[in-house]
């Protein structure tokens, strides 16, 4: 009887080419997760900050959902052999988060060119020295968090105060973060309504006046903190940070860029604050 022949195997070549296919479906179909991160409270020589699911913009069961998904998109690559799980984390790094959700840590992937981070700020002095030196100079189990610090969401409103200086310092010298959403309460108006005195703009490329009316909180801001706000900007802008406003802070929920210019702060509007096309 003929011996069956033998199926040739897979060239290791080929096998990383698909690889590589699979990590960039899974870069492709990213669907951003809520993160926070804070100073940690526990006392370990290996990791001074912490990072967990947050509900502050999303549902942590969605979460939930969303982390298994990206999971069973990476699960070949990282359990192939090392080469292929290195190949898949340089993209989708592995850091331990809590799960409010779930209640436990776990492992996630997370994907920092689409995942955004909320930072819960101090506000004790010492408190503060600590978080700059954990962002700064972080522990071998905070650096995957450091360097994934793209995205930076839900500033708070009041994060303008001299009690947040040396927080938000540490924000703007992440060495990788490149935009940085702000909270602001938005008026969406309706076309059916004519306003007597000011009438709502669309999205544009055009440099425009803020607004105080469409976004009240950023009308405070601009007459208690007018300086401090312009200040802000252009650090950012010197680092090559762009700032944005949202509804409540999340950076799904863009509506407005501020943009320092030497006649003052200026804003551009990305997203509708209208219902004039629905």
């Amino acid at each position: 009887m003929a011996a069956c022949p033998v199926a040739p195997s897979l060239p290791f070549e080929v096998f990383l080419n698909v690889v590589d296919i699979l990590i960039l479906e899974a870069e492709v179909t990213a669907e951003p997760m809520d993160l926070c991160f804070y100073l940690s409270s526990r006392s370990e020589p290996e990791s001074r900050l912490d990072v967990q699911v947050t509900d502050l913009f999303s549902n942590p069961r969605w979460t939930l959902r969303n982390r298994k998904r990206r999971f069973e998109q990476l699960r070949l690559a990282l359990q192939v052999n090392s080469k292929t799980r290195g190949i898949a984390q340089r993209k989708f790094p592995r850091m331990t988060v809590w799960d409010s959700y779930s209640k436990k840590a776990s492992p996630l992937w997370v994907h920092p060119k689409t995942d955004l981070f909320n930072p819960i700020f101090c506000s004790m002095p010492s408190d503060c020295i600590q978080f700059r030196q954990a962002l700064q100079y972080p522990l071998a189990q905070d650096r995957v968090l450091v360097q994934s610090l793209v995205n930076i969401q839900g500033f708070p409103r009041d994060f303008l105060m001299e009690e947040y200086e040396a927080d938000v310092d540490s924000i703007l010298a992440l060495p990788n973060i490149k935009e940085i959403t702000l909270n602001s309460e938005v008026v969406i108006t309706s076309a059916s309504y004519r306003y007597p005195e000011i009438d709502h703009p669309h999205p544009s490329a055009e440099l425009i006046p803020l607004s105080g009316y469409f976004f009240p909180t950023i009308g405070r801001w601009t007459g208690w903190h007018r300086q401090a706000l312009e200040y802000f900007c252009w650090r950012a802008e010197e680092r090559g940070i762009k700032v944005f406003v949202g509804i409540g802070g999340s950076a799904e929920r863009r509506k407005l860029e501020l943009v320092p210019t030497a006649d003052g702060l200026r804003s551009r509007l990305i997203n509708p604050i209208c219902t004039c096309d629905i």
